[in-house]
This record gives C-alpha cells, sequence and structure tokens, in this order.
C-alpha cells in the first residue's frame, strides 16, 4: 500500500455536517479509490441472488436494514464523497453483513458497465439536487440516466426515487416523462405498489423537521 501522510481524524459516524467537510481528503487505503470499470460483484458477493443498486449510500443505513430484512438478496451502494463511503462501509462491517457491498464509484460511469437485465432493483434517495441553475447539469437523474437505468433493469424491475426538493421533484418527473416518451421501458406506478424501503438517515431527519416528499415509482415493462 502506498504510504502516505496520517489522516486527520473521521468524522463523526453521526456528524453529516462533518462527513461532508471530509469529503475532499486524499484516500489513504485502496478501496478508497475512486472506482473505474468493472464493480465489485465478486467474492462472497458473487453469485445469483437478486441485485439491487443504491446510487448515493450517505451513511449506508437503507443498505443494512435491507441487507438485514433480506439475506436472500444482494445490495450495493455507489458512492461518490469520500466521507460517506468510509462510513457507510464501516458500518456495513460491523454490522458483519455478506449481503452489503458499497464501493466508491460515480453512478453516471458504473451503470454503464452492468449487464443489460441484470439489476432487480435501483434506489436513489434525497439526492443533491444542485438548486443553481448552472449547476442542474450535474443532476444524476435525468432522461439519459434513467433510459440507461431501463436497460440495465430485469423486466418486472425497479427503480425506486425520494426527494424532498420541489424544484428537483419537478425535473425528475419531467424526466421520467421524457425517457418514457423516448422509449424507455418504464411505467409509473403508485409508491404503495412495493412494500415500503427502509428509510435512510435523511429521510428520518427530514421526516422530523416536517419536510415533505415527492416519491416515484417505476416499473420496468
Amino acid at each position: 500500500m502506498e504510504t502516505r501522510p496520517a489522516a486527520p481524524p473521521a468524522p463523526s459516524a453521526d456528524s453529516e455536517d462533518s462527513a461532508a467537510g471530509e469529503s475532499t481528503r486524499l484516500p489513504i487505503s485502496p478501496d478508497e479509490a475512486f472506482l473505474h470499470g468493472a464493480l465489485p460483484l465478486d467474492g462472497e458477493f458473487a453469485g445469483q441472488a437478486p441485485l439491487e443498486i443504491e446510487f448515493g449510500t450517505g451513511k449506508g443505513r437503507f443498505l443494512i436494514e435491507s441487507a438485514r430484512l433480506h439475506p436472500e438478496r444482494r445490495y450495493l451502494g455507489l458512492e461518490r464523497s469520500l466521507a460517506y463511503y468510509r462510513i457507510a462501509r464501516d458500518r456495513i462491517a460491523r454490522a458483519r453483513l455478506a449481503n452489503a457491498r458499497v464501493a466508491r464509484a460515480d453512478a453516471a460511469e458504473a451503470i454503464t458497465v452492468l449487464a443489460d437485465g441484470s439489476i432487480d432493483a435501483f434506489h436513489a434517495y434525497f439526492l443533491d439536487p444542485w438548486p443553481k441553475k448552472k449547476q442542474r447539469k450535474r443532476r444524476l437523474l435525468g432522461k439519459t440516466f434513467l433510459s440507461a437505468a431501463a436497460r440495465k433493469a430485469r423486466p418486472g424491475g425497479s427503480f425506486r426515487i425520494v426527494t424532498d426538493h420541489p424544484d428537483y421533484g419537478a425535473s425528475i418527473g419531467e424526466s421520467i416523462a421524457e425517457s418514457i416518451g423516448e422509449g424507455a421501458p418504464w411505467a409509473l406506478a403508485p409508491w404503495e405498489l412495493l412494500p415500503a424501503p427502509p428509510p435512510t438517515h435523511y429521510e428520518l431527519k427530514y421526516r422530523a423537521a416536517g419536510r415533505s416528499f415527492r416519491r416515484f415509482l417505476l416499473i420496468k415493462g
């Protein structure tokens, strides 16, 4: 392993503000390097069990709770932020869950290496809305990404999306309509059609603050 200067103390697992401040620190172990190419679907995580992918893991609550509830399924989280990657990785390790894993990767890049028709479910909860007009091109959940996800989902697969940001919610709705209009085999379904997923840390926090949410459930035909 390459030797690097000692890193400052890691953020508290319960401190979202400090985690955000840690996100620019350099990787100090091989797994913390930004992943390019094939995703880590090997070793004990390999197999034919249904695979669900979460874009943006935050502290990993959804991954951990889902993996506990469904040991027969695999859950892979993709997280750009180094700080949040570390928190989710360490929490999954402490939980000793063989069916949950997180990788430090860019979702828009990672989705291109997935096999078509291979994913049972996608999840995207409270992604950065990039609220400024000049930032909106950085939003993940646009028409192109949603169409790519449709190709990677198996028939009957799903994509759950939740945001607390009204403008992003409206934009996501428009992008879904555009992707379907251009042939993506998604169909909008009532959120209650499938069992509710475990809430993320952000959902618990925002729910306590009284925020309203926009929820989308897509099913591949």
